[in-house]
C-alpha cells in the first residue's frame, strides 16, 4: 500500500498494485465497475478508500438497488471488515453502513426476494451471498452494540426466514453458515435482553465474537488498565455473557467471564480519569467530587519500608480537602485498594494498592502503598519531592483481583460442570455417588420442620426444669420409615404438607439431594437457607 502524501487525496487502486490518477478525496464516485477492482484489492486498500470516501454514503443512500449491486458491496464490506488493524477505519465504514438506506430497506428487501427466485442458478447461488450478509451483520452489532441493535433485529428476521425457505427448496446452506447465524441470534437476543432491562444505553464497548487464536488472549492481558483504555482511546472488547444456548468452548467462557468481570472495575477508574481531564482547567477541582474516583491531591512518595509482603511505600498526600473524613468508618484507602499516580495528566502513570491502613496515619495523610511490577522499575526516578495526582477507584480492587488472577491461571480441565455451565446440557444427572438403593436418613427433616416450640418463661430457668419440659412436653414422633429412605424412590418421599413446605420449596429440596448440580436461589425470607441447612443434616 502506498502512502498517502497528501490528506486531501487518496489513490484509485487497482490490480497488481499500480494507481490511476490521484483525485480530490470524496470525488471519484463509487459505482459498481469501481466495487469490482475494489475487490481484487488488499483489504487495506479497500478499508483506506471506503473510509476516505463520500462516494460510499452517497451509495448506501439509494433506496432501490439492482440485486447483483447488493451483492457486490456486501463482498466488498465483508473484504474490509476482515482487516482488524485499522479499527478505526472500519469503524467509520460500518458507521456509514447502519444509518444507510442500504441497511435499511435494500438489504432486507434483497434478503426478502430470494424466497420468490425461481432461476435454479442464482438461487444456488445464495449460500455464499448469506454467509457475508450474516458476517456483516455480525461486525455491525459487535462495534454498535446500542445503536444497531434495532435494525439488525429486523433484516435478521427476515434473513432467518428467506434461509428456511431456500432450504425447503433444496439450496444447500452449509454448516459453518448456520452456526455462524447461530451466534449472530444469541448475541441479538443477548443485547435485546440488556435493551428491555434498560441496560444498553450507549456503544460504549464492543461485543465481540470468537476468532482463530484468541481464545487463551484473557491469559496474557494485564489486570491492570492499560493507557488506552485510561484514555478511552479503544473499546473495551467484551464478549456477550449468554443467558441461553452454550458457549463454543470452556476457554471462551473463561475469556468472558474474565472480560466482563476486569471491566466491572475498570469502567469507574477509566470514566473517573476522563471526567478529570475534562475538569484540569476548573479551578474548583479540589472541591469537586466525582461518582466514580476519589481525588487525592500532591501525593509524594517519600520512603521505603520492608514489610512482610515486600517492600512498601510510605505516600504523603494534602489533607485539607479532606478535613471532615471520618478515616475510621470511611471507605476511603481500605486494605487492597486501587490507586493511580500520575504527574502528567496521566500519560504516563504508577499503580499501587493499599498495603497498610493505619486510621491514625491517615488522618496526618500518610499511607502505605505496594505498587505493581510494571510501576516499580519507574520508582527509581521518583524523588520524594515529586508531586503526583493520585486517584482511588471506587470498585474494590482486591475482590477483583484474586478471582481475576484465578481466571487466568485455571485449567480448561479443572472448570466443574462444564456440560452444564459451557455446554448448557439441560439434563441434569444424579450424582456418581447415589444407586438406586441409596438410602438416606429423612428423620433430621422432620424434626426441623416440626419442632415445639419452647415456652418463653423456661429460657431463664433451671437447667433441670428445662430437661424436665423437653422430656414430659409431647414431642412429634418420627417414623422408623423415615430412617431409611431410598432417595431416588419418589414413592418414599413425604408430602410438602408433611415437611410444612411450599412447591417450590419441596422442588429444590429434592433437586438439592438427588442432583449432582442445584442452583437454588430466591429473595431474602424464601427459605433458601433452611433448605440448605435440612440439607446438609
Amino acid at each position: 500500500m502506498q502512502p498517502r502524501e497528501n490528506p486531501h487525496f487518496y489513490q484509485n487502486a487497482t490490480r497488481g498494485g499500480a494507481h490511476h490518477n490521484k483525485q480530490p478525496r470524496g470525488a471519484r464516485r463509487i459505482d459498481y465497475k469501481f466495487l469490482e477492482s475494489l475487490l481484487e484489492e488488499d483489504p487495506s486498500v479497500v478499508v483506506m478508500v471506503l473510509a476516505s470516501s463520500s462516494g460510499l454514503k452517497e451509495l448506501l443512500s439509494r433506496t432501490t438497488m439492482n440485486p447483483n449491486l447488493v451483492q457486490l458491496i456486501c463482498q466488498v464490506l465483508q473484504k474490509a471488515c476482515c482487516f482488524q488493524r485499522d479499527r478505526q477505519g472500519v469503524q467509520h465504514v460500518l458507521g456509514v453502513v447502519k444509518e444507510s438506506n442500504f441497511l435499511k430497506i435494500c438489504l432486507p428487501q434483497y434478503v426478502s426476494d430470494m424466497v420468490t427466485q425461481v432461476d435454479p442458478a442464482v438461487r444456488h447461488a445464495y449460500p455464499e451471498h448469506i454467509s457475508n450478509i450474516i458476517s456483516l451483520l455480525q461486525h455491525l452489532i459487535s462495534t454498535f452494540p446500542a445503536s444497531s441493535v434495532q435494525k439488525v433485529s429486523i433484516l435478521l428476521t427476515v434473513l432467518t426466514a428467506s434461509i428456511n425457505s431456500l432450504k425447503s427448496f433444496g439450496v444447500d446452506i452449509t454448516e459453518e453458515t448456520e452456526k455462524n447465524l447461530d451466534k449472530v441470534q444469541m448475541l441479538m437476543q443477548h443485547l435485546q435482553e440488556k435493551r428491555r432491562e434498560g441496560t444498553l444505553r450507549a456503544d460504549n464497548c464492543a461485543f465481540v465474537q470468537p476468532q482463530d487464536g484468541q481464545e487463551e488472549s484473557y491469559r496474557t492481558m494485564s489486570i491492570y488498565p492499560t493507557y488506552d483504555e485510561i484514555h478511552g482511546k479503544e473499546k473495551p472488547f467484551l464478549r456477550p455473557n449468554f443467558v441461553f444456548g452454550r458457549y463454543e468452548s470452556t476457554s471462551i467462557y473463561l475469556d468472558t467471564h474474565f472480560r466482563l468481570l476486569r471491566e466491572d472495575f475498570v469502567r469507574p477508574l477509566r470514566e473517573g480519569i476522563m471526567e478529570i481531564l475534562q475538569s484540569l482547567q476548573d479551578r474548583n477541582l479540589r472541591k469537586k467530587k466525582f461518582d466514580d474516583v476519589r481525588i487525592y491531591f500532591d501525593a509524594r512518595i517519600i520512603a521505603p519500608r520492608c514489610t512482610s509482603t515486600g517492600i512498601s511505600y510510605k505516600v504523603e498526600f494534602d489533607t485539607k480537602p479532606l478535613r471532615f473524613v471520618q478515616w475510621n468508618n470511611s471507605k476511603r484507602l481500605l486494605y487492597g485498594s486501587l490507586v493511580c499516580m500520575s504527574q502528567d495528566h496521566f500519560e504516563t502513570f504508577l499503580f499501587a494498592t493499599v498495603s497498610n491502613r493505619n486510621a491514625d496515619e491517615l488522618v496526618q495523610g500518610i499511607v502505605e502503598l505496594c505498587f505493581d511490577e510494571e510501576s516499580q522499575p519507574l520508582l527509581a526516578g521518583v524523588q520524594p519531592s515529586d508531586s503526583f495526582l493520585m486517584v482511588e477507584t471506587t470498585a474494590y480492587f482486591e475482590a477483583y483481583r484474586h478471582v481475576l488472577e484465578g481466571l487466568q491461571k485455571m485449567r480448561k480441565e479443572d472448570l466443574p460442570f462444564q456440560k452444564y455451565i459451557v455446554e448448557c446440557e439441560a439434563q441434569v444427572k444424579e450424582p456418581a455417588y447415589l444407586k438406586e438403593d441409596t438410602a438416606y436418613n429423612l428423620a433430621p427433616l422432620v424434626k426441623t420442620s416440626h419442632k415445639v416450640k419452647e415456652p418463653a418463661h423456661l429460657k431463664t430457668d433451671t437447667a433441670n426444669n428445662l430437661a424436665f419440659w423437653r422430656k414430659t412436653s409431647p414431642q412429634e414422633e418420627c417414623p422408623d420409615s423415615l430412617k431409611s429412605v431410598r432417595i431416588l424412590d419418589p414413592d418414599q418421599w413425604l408430602s410438602m404438607e408433611a415437611l410444612k413446605l411450599d412447591e417450590s420449596q419441596m422442588e429444590a429440596l429434592k433437586l438439592a439431594l438427588t442432583k449432582e448440580l442445584a442452583i437454588i436461589q430466591g429473595p431474602p425470607g424464601t427459605g433458601e437457607k433452611y433448605l440448605l441447612k435440612g440439607s446438609v443434616i
